[in-house]
């Protein structure tokens, strides 16, 4: 490794997380169906969380410092977001549906049962907002029920990578909205683990529409009392 992408990956390690929180502490959170989360605690304990790679940061704020294990891409960058993860209390496995993607999904699998997983379907590469068969494999295999999340920022400005990532601004209004647990069955075949996989897409898309129209309620409430016009510049 580089000298300087060592020296940037510290970086990131020591000042990355400290940053992170400080934007994220000045956003207006509100999570819709949070009764959801405690209820599948006591009918099931851990779970397999499910969000849209672009809303990564969001959900993975709300969910720090609970020790979960999240899959993380082994591309270049993954390792600057497995540091900054790190940082606030996330235990990163590294892998993906493309490369190195079984031994992930086992290592995965592994994990202590008190640990939560958390796995961004469509990521590493896209297509955005498509299911990839992996996750619907891992909750077969270890009985985890799947909790889908989505998420919507307003205002925000979304990156021109693949997935659009969305980065908030300061002050911005997060919304979440949990979904009903997916339990696949272990005897579940693969026509079957495609009816989930294709249903798990489909979930998660009504959420992030649900989440996005919420969000625009809100900042358009927010500003309408103001006396201001909506002012609609980088809104995803």
């Amino acid at each position: 490794m580089r000298r300087g992408r060592r020296f940037l990956l510290d970086l990131v390690e020591v000042v990355g997380p400290f940053l992170f929180k400080t934007l994220m502490t000045t956003l207006r959170w509100r999570l819709i169906d949070v009764y959801k989360v405690r209820k599948i605690g006591r009918e099931h304990g851990p779970v397999i969380w499910a969000f849209w790679h672009y809303t990564q940061a969001f959900v993975g704020y709300a969910g720090r410092n609970r020790g979960a294990r999240v899959l993380i891409s082994v591309h270049q960058d993954g390792e600057f977001v497995a540091r900054l993860l790190k940082g606030i209390g996330y235990d990163a496995v590294r892998g993906s549906t493309t490369r190195g993607g079984t031994q992930a999904l086992m290592e995965l699998a592994g994990t202590e049962s008190a640990q939560d997983l958390a796995i961004t379907p469509d990521g590493p590469k896209g297509p955005p907002e498509h299911v990839h068969p992996g996750i619907i494999m891992l909750a077969q295999v270890t009985g985890r029920p799947i909790m889908p999340i989505g998420a919507a920022v307003k205002p925000c400005r979304r990156l021109h990578g693949w997935d659009r990532f969305m980065v908030p601004y300061p002050f911005s209004k997060v919304l979440g909205v949990i979904g009903d647990p997916l339990l696949v069955p272990a005897d579940t075949n693969a026509e079957g683990r495609e009816r989930y996989r294709r249903h798990l897409e489909e979930t998660l898309k009504k959420l992030t529409r649900r989440a996005e129209a919420a969000a625009w309620r809100s900042v358009a409430g927010a500003t309408r009392h103001l006396g201001a016009p909506l002012h609609r510049r980088g809104f995803g």
